[in-house]
């Protein structure tokens, strides 16, 4: 089925492609890789070039693109304010037509932190986002007095692919609080994040 779809674009379609990049593959892609490529066009396979996590691609991928043009999570230097920032977004727009102001790439097996030192009693801090895969999240905060780590919010798993996630929290004492993003539960695949931090001050009365 693949060979067939594959000779029926090249016959019937131009070739346009100047040069595939396939970056941050996981070790099983190369057997998959091998399985595929014999139902591609020669010049296509010619033309893809393949770098497993870890391999640093930016110089040749430069190449071909200004890094002003590449998004920074794969190492250039394009921070666009539409939705989904530099590469289109996979999910529908929200209803109140919320942005998400940052994007990040979370590795297999890692994690992103996000510090907030935050000294305003009583303010109260709303974190929204949505992600490619589901994503666990999770709030700790650590005192001025203490580098212990008191929980906020425990690490549960929010399928905010399916639906868009949101988390409040208050300010009761001062410090540094730390908002974890995980994606330790996924072995192999790369989660994408795109969120939100919205802060307000407490209404005086």
């Amino acid at each position: 089925m693949l060979r067939a779809i594959g000779e029926l674009d090249h016959a019937c379609y131009p070739e346009r492609l100047s040069t595939l990049f396939i970056v941050n593959t996981p070790s099983v892609f190369g057997k998959f890789w091998n399985f595929v490529k014999g139902s591609l066009d020669k010049k296509v396979i010619e033309k893809t070039r393949i770098y497993p996590e870890g391999e640093d691609f930016s110089q040749a991928l430069f190449e071909k693109i200004p890094p002003e043009n590449v998004p920074k999570f794969l190492g250039g230097q394009c921070e666009c304010s539409t939705e989904g920032g530099c590469v289109p977004c996979f999910l529908p727009a929200l209803p109140d037509q919320l942005e998400f102001k940052t994007g990040v790439e979370v590795k297999p097996r890692e994690v992103h932190k996000i510090e907030l030192e935050l000294e305003t009693h009583k303010s109260v801090v709303s974190v929204r986002w949505k992600s490619k895969y589901e994503i666990s999240y999770g709030v700790h905060q650590r005192s001025t007095s203490s580098p212990d780590l008191t929980t906020i919010a425990d690490h549960k798993i929010y399928e905010s692919h399916k639906n868009p996630a949101e988390h409040s929290f208050v300010v009761t004492n001062p410090g540094v609080f730390e908002l974890t993003f995980s994606n330790k539960h996924h072995l192999l695949r790369s989660n994408q994040i795109f969120y939100s931090i919205d802060y307000q001050e407490p209404t005086e009365k």
